[in-house]
């Protein structure tokens, strides 16, 4: 059976072979590639991280999932309501059109809806990371809460100031990520 952690780690390795291997221009389509031709260390670094909680994404349908627990009451209603809505676990969000439709909504919502919609989105894919990569305590109390939302805060802090406005390679790793998932659960 795969899990949270099981799918954040082939999220995060996704990201690093893609990085690695495929031209810049494919992980950053449809916008223009910057003067260098390549990522900076902190677009790598936080592209780890990003594509590892997007691979939980596919979850938000299953209530007692690792990303119903990341932030208590919020997430966990959220993916009550996200269940209902989608049919259960491995219903709509488990599809080729939720990963584009995952894609498609990053991109979408970064050029329409600006800056606090990536610092947010950024955030929250940074807390599923916290979570299923079990960088914080264990638990569905404050106790973990905390953590999670301090290490969360700091990455975003760190996308904020280190960053571009709209990192082009956002939805790339959303979209990755959320195949992985897929990928996973399939094997």
């Amino acid at each position: 059976m795969v899990l949270g952690h099981s799918h954040a780690t082939s999220g995060a390795l996704a990201w690093s072979a893609a990085a690695a291997t495929l031209p810049v221009t494919i992980l950053t389509y449809p916008a223009l590639q910057d003067a260098t031709g390549r990522l900076g260390t902190v677009d790598l670094l936080l592209g780890v991280f990003l594509t590892a909680g997007a691979a939980l994404l596919p979850d938000a349908d299953h209530p007692d999932g690792t990303i119903s627990h990341t932030l208590g009451p919020i997430t966990h209603t959220a993916c009550k309501l996200i269940s209902w809505v989608s049919g259960g676990h491995r219903g709509a969000t488990h599809s080729l059109a939720f990963v584009a439709a995952a894609a498609y909504g990053t991109w979408a919502g970064e050029h329409w809806l600006g800056r606090w919609f990536t610092l947010s989105l950024v955030f929250f894919l940074l807390a599923l990371a916290v979570r299923a990569l079990h960088l914080c305590p264990s638990g569905n109390n404050f106790k973990a809460w905390g953590p999670i939302v301090a290490l969360a805060s700091a990455g975003t802090f760190a996308m904020e100031h280190w960053i571009a406005d709209k990192p082009v390679w956002l939805p790339f790793a959303v979209g990755l990520g959320a195949l992985a998932h897929l990928i996973g659960d399939c094997l």
